[in-house]
């Protein structure tokens, strides 16, 4: 039977006459041998550690690693500790054969010999099997007689090597035409594989869609359901909705007569209001006429009635006369309050010469005199100060400016000077504006939403 020679069949390594150049090494050092892949330097094998000795006999290459592809050329290397101290490059084919069996093989090795035991026997490296053929001649012949021998036992062992591989090769181009006529086949069956999922995605989307229209007419028929009982719920409110708008529609005619009457109610209101604008401008000129307010000619000053009512001092005036004067600008404001319809906002007391002013904001009840005689000074000067706070008060009301807080028949002129004594021209403008904005107000039109509703 014929054996191949490669890592994989690789029994054992003996080493003989291991012989180093220096003798560095006294002490005893351990000594192992690496196996490595040539081309990468990979280790693939690395033995166990023995003592320093020419004749290491390591054990056999049990469990040896794995590899993706065999070896047939290895790298061996002894390392003495961590130093290499031999490295020899092996082809495992082309090793000599020693013999069968080591042990009858008695004889003196070369320097730094290699044997590697495969299963059909031993073998050494080239040089060294001429070495050992150069040493002795006997063990020559043996080696010849040991070669030819094996050479003519493997001979019927290569024959049958060359006929398998002959069948490997006819299997070979078989197993080639066979490949072929299977990738032809994968590549219909993948065309078809392809044509039937574009079919059975065809499938799946009708369905999806099938179910999405099933799905969307049931959603269709709840919502005309719920559509119909919507409109018999809405059927009485839509008739409540016409006879409201039937309802609107008498209230609209309702509205425009009675907005007719009020336009009549107001026309008479105006013309009222007018007469008695009119009524009170006469009244007023009556008092303008009873109570004139003029210059004293050739003096500083104002009169009223007559009588000169100075700004400020009055200790040089006769207090009769300041009293009556005061008198006369009450009387004057109490006949504008009563006229222009405008309370005051402190109560005058008139009692002729003897008037007063009575504070019912800050001291409820509190009276001020408007004369000199037998009161006090202050208390009369803060009468006048509330005297002429109502006459600041009446030309706020007429939109009329102030000539000075102190100066009393100087304001009251200005005041009975301008023609704005209406008190019912803002609410105869109000009124107006009522009116303009009822006139333009947008109609509803109830024909118009008869015909939207019936439809």
């Amino acid at each position: 039977m014929f054996f191949p020679h490669s890592f994989s069949f690789l029994h054992k390594i003996i080493a003989r006459n291991i012989q180093l150049e220096t003798n560095q090494f006294k002490n005893p050092t351990l000594i192992y041998y690496i196996i490595k892949d040539p081309k990468n330097q990979e280790i693939v094998y690395k033995s166990e550690k023995l003592f320093l000795t020419e004749n290491p006999s390591w054990l056999p290459l049990e469990n040896t690693p794995k590899i993706e592809k065999d070896l047939y050329e290895i790298k061996f290397e002894i390392y003495a500790e961590k130093e290499c101290i031999f490295e020899q490059k092996v082809k495992l084919n082309y090793l000599h054969f020693l013999c069968n069996k080591f042990s009858e093989f008695q004889v003196e090795f070369p320097r730094n010999t290699l044997i590697f035991q495969f299963q059909d026997g031993f073998y050494v490296l080239s040089k060294n099997a001429h070495e050992i053929l150069e040493k002795s001649s006997p063990i020559s012949q043996k080696l010849k007689a040991n070669e030819k021998s094996q050479i003519e036992s493997r001979i019927p062992q290569i024959t049958k090597y060359l006929q398998t591989y002959h069948s490997f090769s006819l299997l070979k181009k078989e197993t080639r035409s066979l490949k072929q006529e299977l990738g032809n086949k994968i590549s219909e069956t993948n065309e078809f594989s392809d044509q039937f999922n574009t079919l059975t995605e065809k499938l799946l989307k009708i369905r999806k869609s099938k179910s999405i229209y099933i799905f969307k007419k049931k959603k269709y028929l709840e919502e005309k359901k719920k559509i119909m009982e919507r409109k018999d719920k809405i059927q009485p409110r839509a008739e409540k909705l016409f006879e409201n708008i039937s309802n609107l529609k008498r209230g609209r005619e309702n509205l425009f007569h009675e907005k007719e009457e009020l336009n009549q109610i107001n026309s008479e209101r105006v013309t009222i209001i007018s007469s008695i604008v009119a009524r009170k401008e006469y009244i007023l000129q009556d008092l303008r006429s009873i109570f004139p307010i003029k210059e004293i000619s050739g003096q500083v000053g104002l009169s009223i009635a007559g009588v000169k009512l100075p700004n400020s001092s009055y200790e040089s005036y006769d207090e009769e006369m300041v009293s009556t004067g005061f008198g006369y600008v009450a009387l004057l404001l109490l006949f504008l309050s009563k006229y222009l319809e405008l309370p005051l906002r402190y109560k005058i007391i008139f009692q002729g010469s003897r008037s007063s002013i009575q504070d019912d904001v800050s001291e409820r009840g509190v009276e001020y005199p408007l004369f000199l005689k037998g009161k006090t000074k202050e208390k009369f000067l803060i009468g006048v100060k509330f005297l002429n706070k109502n006459i600041e008060q009446i030309l706020h009301s007429r939109n009329l400016n102030i000539i000075s807080s102190s100066h009393t028949l100087a304001n009251l002129l200005t005041l009975m000077s301008s023609g704005n004594f209406s008190t019912q021209s803002n609410n105869q403008s109000n009124l107006k504006t009522f009116h303009r904005n009822l006139s333009i107000r947008p109609e509803i039109k109830l024909d118009q939403v008869d015909s939207n509703f019936s439809n």
